[in-house]
């Protein structure tokens, strides 16, 4: 049962880094070069979902598709100069901290004020992301920070925190309709 439900564990894996290389593509373009999407969602469902290690894994099998040259990120784009050498890489690195702090819910959840604590780091999450994006968009463009997070951050902050928030609202509906099925999360 046990490689049963590892094996379960990297399909879900699997499926989370495809739900985010499709959701990468349905984007709405600005001036700024940075697209709306609903990356973050995904991102932040992966982790309230599989926890630290598996979203993880997801968020990290996501980039390496990408870094390889795979067109998975916004726009139909691949490869390392996808990442290292546009203003959206902040972004793509953000996530690897997102899907971690969304991931700890599992550890977290049940506790005494568990909710609010999980909700609390996928918030940090989202932070960490943000600032991963300004400074990334800050180093490329030699603009400041501040100036940086006008562009990058401020515009998006609002929607990806309702991203989050309905990530987190969802997750627990997915985890139930899991676990009928005799599976863990």
């Amino acid at each position: 049962m046990k490689n049963k439900q590892r094996l379960f564990s990297l399909v879900l894996c699997a499926l989370c880094s495809a739900i985010l290389a499709v959701i990468s593509q349905i984007a709405i373009p600005t001036p700024f070069g940075i697209p709306i999407t609903l990356q973050v969602f995904a991102v932040s469902l992966s982790g309230f979902l599989l926890g630290t290690k598996y979203a993880l894994i997801s968020t990290l099998v996501y980039v390496a598709m990408g870094a390889v040259g795979l067109p998975v990120f916004y726009g139909f784009r691949g490869g390392i100069s996808a990442i290292f050498g546009e203003v959206t890489g902040g972004f793509i690195i953000g996530f690897i901290p997102l899907s971690i702090m969304c991931g700890l819910r599992k550890y977290v959840y049940w506790s005494k004020n568990g909710k609010a604590l999980s909700l609390t780091l996928g918030f940090i999450g989202l932070a960490l992301c943000h600032v991963c994006a300004v400074a990334f968009y800050s180093s490329l463009t030699n603009i400041t920070f501040y100036a940086s997070a006008a562009v990058t951050s401020l515009p998006f902050i609002l929607k990806d925190a309702l991203l989050l928030i309905i990530a987190f609202l969802v997750a627990p509906k997915i985890i139930a309709a899991i676990s009928k099925s005799g599976y863990k999360l």
